[in-house]
């Protein structure tokens, strides 16, 4: 009788300790920041949305970060809300098994904003120091962003209609200003093109713009077709240059691959020069946000625990 207890007593104590370890093993030793490419012109309300996986045991919240001795606090996070009794914990964007995926939007401080205009170039980083509640600190690497001074020269389109759908499938359409010559589409992180497709259809407008107005509404339905029904060829060096004439419609449409895990907010650009030897760069705006499944977790752990 002895001996069957004692061996349940081990039975639970192995049983105990092997959960304990199995536990500690799905446990990330920092948070990790997911990759976020992102551009934006300089602007008033100059904020980005940065997402991480944090242990579901002990998540950790962004107090501030630090951006090339920059200081920038979060803005408040709309996310799902757990409550322990009467008291909210925590904010999440999604739950995984043993993390949570979290939201940070930093506002960058008028001071700051005022600094990118003055130096009338650029502005990008790649890694931030962030100060989390706990008082802990790392190095997070987030991708790239990229701010650039505010510019009205480049309105070369006007912009007649644009859409999106669940799919990472959207769709722009725009209208020609003046005369000119297109000479090239570009986005401005060419390591992320390869997950982007993107179809031009170029229309003459003789007419008013009432056809403009019915065929991006024939774009827009375009969503709820096949991708290789959409119309439009898909952009390659060899369809440029393009000429196009003042009030020509330009549709693009975008198709971003559903399995990429980036978080993307940038231009797609049209560049080129006007009948009057002026040169633009003017398009469209891509905004895609995975979501992520426990699969995909696991991966983004394993990769970035694995090179860390």
């Amino acid at each position: 009788m002895k001996k069957i207890l004692w061996c349940g007593v081990l039975l639970v104590i192995f049983s105990w300790v092997g959960n304990y370890f199995y536990f500690h093993s799905k446990q990330i030793e920092r948070p990790i920041f997911l990759e976020h490419y992102y551009e934006s012109m300089n602007h008033e309300t100059l904020q980005f949305t940065f997402y991480y996986l944090t242990n579901k045991s002990d998540p950790k919240e962004v107090h501030y970060v630090e951006i090339d001795n920059v200081v920038a606090y979060p803005m408040s996070d709309p996310g799902f809300q757990i409550w322990h009794g009467t008291e909210p914990q925590i904010q999440y964007e999604q739950a995984f098994r043993h993390q949570y995926l979290m939201a940070v939007t930093i506002q960058f401080p008028a001071m700051e904003r005022e600094f990118i205009d003055q130096q009338n170039e650029p502005w990008s980083f790649h890694t931030m120091d962030v100060y989390f509640d706990d008082q802990s600190i790392m190095a997070a690497d987030i991708g790239e962003v990229i701010i650039r001074p505010l510019d009205d020269s480049n309105n070369f389109f006007d912009f007649q209609a644009g859409g999106s759908g669940n799919d990472h499938r959207s769709f722009t359409t725009l209208s020609a200003t003046e005369d000119a010559t297109i000479e090239n589409m570009s986005i401005p992180f060419p390591h992320v093109r390869d997950n982007i497709e993107v179809k031009l259809d170029h229309r003459s407008q003789q007419a008013d713009k009432t056809t403009a107005t019915s065929t991006s509404t024939s774009v827009h339905r375009s969503l709820q077709t096949d991708w290789d029904d959409v119309s439009g060829d898909v952009v390659s060096e060899g369809m440029f240059p393009l000429q196009v004439k003042e009030n020509d419609v330009i549709h693009l449409s975008t198709l971003i691959n559903s399995d990429q895990r980036n978080y993307l907010e940038f231009g797609i650009y049209l560049e080129g020069t006007t009948a009057d030897g002026q040169p633009f760069k003017s398009g469209d705006t891509i905004i895609d946000r995975p979501y992520l499944n426990q699969v995909e977790v696991n991966e983004i752990i394993k990769e970035r625990q694995g090179s860390s």
